[in-house]
């Protein structure tokens, strides 16, 4: 949303490069604690001085690989198919049972005759 944000910008004649200097704190304050810590981090890790100066376009490109990570980590947590509901935990990758699937100790009833009892 805020890339659609920027574009829209640029259509009008205001670019990143005109705004930057405003749009990167306005960015930078609406930013979760954790994501601007790790933001923080990272421009401090920078060792060349024109790499750790900060910038909107980097910003950007650290926002985007964080969103992508975060992606990831979802992904591998609630597996790539359907979903299997909240709380399911899958132990050893083993497959889920489902309620409604039939196993082999479905109980039937017959209902002809005398009340009999099948384990299939």
């Amino acid at each position: 949303m805020l890339e659609t944000k920027l574009r829209a910008l640029e259509s009008i004649g205001r670019t990143k490069e005109k705004c930057a200097d405003f749009l990167e704190p306005l960015v930078e304050s609406c930013l979760p604690e954790n994501i601007l810590r790790a933001w923080e981090r990272r421009i401090s890790e920078s060792t060349d001085d024109a790499t750790s100066q900060r910038s909107l376009e980097k910003l950007m490109c650290f926002l985007r690989h964080e969103v992508e990570l975060e992606e990831m980590i979802r992904l591998a947590r609630e597996g790539f198919g359907k979903d299997r509901g909240s709380g399911a935990i899958r132990k050893d990758c083993q497959r889920l049972v489902h309620k409604d699937e039939p196993t082999v100790a479905t109980l039937i009833s017959s209902t002809t005759g005398t009340k009999q009892l099948y384990f299939l």
